[in-house]
């Protein structure tokens, strides 16, 4: 069979093929292929605007959720600052009063080293005192010791120059050994506690 009778049979056999096949081997048509891509077009568009729509819920969900987080700290750090400052204001009043218990023992004792002898033999009234100055002064030094771990430190004062910040000035006096606004003795011991002043000394000063 030659070239031509080859050609003859192939197209007789394309004119001879079913419906079917025709279909198949044309495939979906161009209206139909367009109608399809709307289609998808449009349900893309929609998830689009549903994805925006729940990306915009949750950002409001967010900004509720930080602004109510934010408005949380803030209350607690206030609290926590209250509570700090009231802790603080009751420790400065137990301080103060541990103070008032120092200056009554060291009036005491004061009394106690300069005390004459009474009625009692001078040898065992001078046994008496000295060992009564002796415990009362180391019941002192034990309260200085737990005044220094609340970091309470008494104030310098004697023999130095007027501090208006730490000291008050309530008695003065003329002596020509020191030199004017000097302090000459001091009348109550000052402290401070950490970094601000506890209790001014009260202080006699040179003029």
């Amino acid at each position: 069979m030659d070239k031509n009778q080859l050609l003859q049979a192939f197209q007789h056999y394309l004119d001879s093929a079913p419906p079917e096949f025709e279909a198949v081997s044309q495939g979906p048509d161009l209206s139909t292929l367009l109608a399809e891509m709307a289609g998808l077009r449009s349900e893309v568009k929609t998830e689009s605007r549903q994805f925006k729509t729940a990306l915009e819920e949750f950002r409001g969900v967010f900004e509720t959720l930080q602004a109510s987080h934010d408005t949380a700290n803030r209350a607690l750090e206030r609290s926590a600052s209250e509570c700090r400052r009231q802790n603080r204001e009751l420790l400065r009043g137990l301080l103060l009063d541990m103070l008032d218990i120092y200056d009554r023992m060291e009036t005491g004792l004061h009394v106690l080293e300069n005390h004459q002898s009474g009625f009692w033999g001078r040898k065992a009234h001078t046994a008496f005192v000295g060992s009564v100055c002796e415990g009362q002064g180391m019941t002192l030094r034990r309260l200085l010791q737990v005044l220094a771990r609340y970091q309470v430190q008494p104030i310098e004062a004697l023999g130095l120059p007027l501090n208006p910040h730490t000291m008050r000035a309530v008695e003065s006096a003329s002596d020509p050994a020191y030199a004017n606004g000097t302090v000459v003795e001091e009348l109550r011991k000052g402290f401070t506690w950490e970094d601000e002043l506890l209790r001014p000394a009260e202080v006699r000063v040179n003029k």
